[in-house]
């Protein structure tokens, strides 16, 4: 059952008295509770705003894949064996002009 806040400022006895009720229902209404000391406003009761859209933040968003997103790219094949003929030299020197000895 929900505690029927009468105002969103209450006084410090109040809240002092009813705090559960009162967390209940700022946590199912929305609604946030200013606390009061002589008429000045001290603090404030609010409820927590949801995480679960910062969780999934693309959930419900459309995604498109282009047609050729596994398609190789050539530009990188092509550096690809330009990097192993290189290496392949680099390991066998003596087919490459150097003499046995």
């Amino acid at each position: 059952m929900l505690y029927k806040m009468k105002k969103s400022t209450m006084s410090v006895s109040q809240v002092r008295n009813d705090l559960p009720q009162i967390v209940a229902e700022v946590a199912q209404t929305g609604v946030s509770v200013t606390i009061s000391r002589y008429g000045k406003p001290l603090a404030m009761i609010a409820p927590v705003p949801s995480t679960s859209a910062a969780v999934h933040p693309l959930r419900g968003v459309p995604l498109v894949v282009a047609e050729d997103f596994d398609a190789p790219l050539d530009h990188y094949w092509e550096a690809l064996e330009d990097e192993i003929s290189v290496s392949r030299a680099a390991e066998e020197p003596t087919k490459y002009g150097k003499k046995r000895c």
